[in-house]
Order: structure tokens, then C-alpha cells, then sequence
């Protein structure tokens, strides 16, 4: 074993990879938007070059409030479990608390930024790998937004 599959084992290990809850391997064509959400307002969806069912679409609330919603769609649940646990090996936090840490569920899976009202969540549910992060000058707590998403993934 390499010094990168250590590295990748021990983060796997940290945030007990072996004991996620998985989801269906639905393949999605479209994903939701957050139309219609009392203080949001839908700005720009800009793509990932060569990846059709990814992308990250920013919303705008009141005063310098905005966030960015990233999806990215997987073949299957267990290729987005992989995409987000390689996304936390990249956080410089030792360990992301769960959401379920944080007194709410989202996904199958889900962690998120410290403190009582996260301004980051990312969850995985099915395939389908979501980040919902404060964009703007304002932090603003996301959790709640990430439920209204999940709830159109289910």
C-alpha cells in the first residue's frame, strides 16, 4: 500500500466510510433548482466542462446573501460515496462534523461546516453528490436549504 492509499484508508477510517447508508443507483438526467423558495432567487448555472450532469447553480438572497449549489450526478451511489469522501480528504479540518452531529439529516449521508447553523453542507444522496456552501459576503446557514434540495432528489 502506498503512501496515497494510507492516506485515503485513514481519512475512510475517520469518518467511518464502511458504516454510510447507501442509496439506489438512480442515474439522473435533470436535477432540481430552487425555484420557488421564499428568499432565494435563481442567478446562473454554469457547467462542468465535459461532465453533463454536473454543475453548480448560484442563487441570491436578500442583501449580500448567495450560495452555490454544486451537483454532481454519478452512474452509482458508490461512485458519489467515493467522490465525497475524496472531497473531505481536501477539507483542512481534521475531521467535519455529520450532519446528524448538528441536529438535522440530509441524504444518505451528510456532513457539514462547524457551529449550530452551518453555511456548508455536503451530502450524497442515490448517486447524486451535493454541496450547498455560502458564496457570498454574508454567511448564511444552508442546512435548511439542503433538506428543500434533498427533498426533490427523493
Amino acid at each position: 500500500m502506498n503512501a496515497d492509499e494510507r492516506f485515503f484508508e485513514a481519512v475512510r477510517e475517520r469518518y467511518s466510510f464502511a458504516n454510510w447508508q447507501r442509496g439506489g443507483d438512480v442515474s439522473r438526467a435533470a436535477f432540481p433548482r430552487l425555484d420557488g423558495l421564499a428568499g432565494w432567487r435563481f442567478e446562473r448555472r454554469a457547467p462542468f466542462e465535459g461532465k453533463s450532469r454536473s454543475y453548480i447553480d448560484y442563487y441570491e438572497g436578500e442583501g449580500e446573501a448567495r450560495i452555490a449549489v454544486t451537483i454532481d450526478g454519478y452512474d452509482t451511489s458508490a461512485d458519489a460515496h467515493e467522490a465525497l469522501i475524496a472531497f473531505l480528504a481536501q477539507s483542512m479540518a481534521l475531521r467535519l462534523p455529520s450532519c446528524e452531529e448538528n441536529g438535522f439529516r440530509v441524504g444518505d449521508v451528510c456532513f457539514c461546516s462547524f457551529g449550530p447553523d452551518p453555511d456548508k453542507v455536503f451530502f450524497v444522496r442515490d448517486s447524486t453528490f451535493v454541496r450547498v456552501e455560502n458564496a457570498g459576503s454574508r454567511s448564511v446557514p444552508v442546512a435548511e436549504l439542503a433538506a428543500a434540495i434533498d427533498g426533490q432528489l427523493r
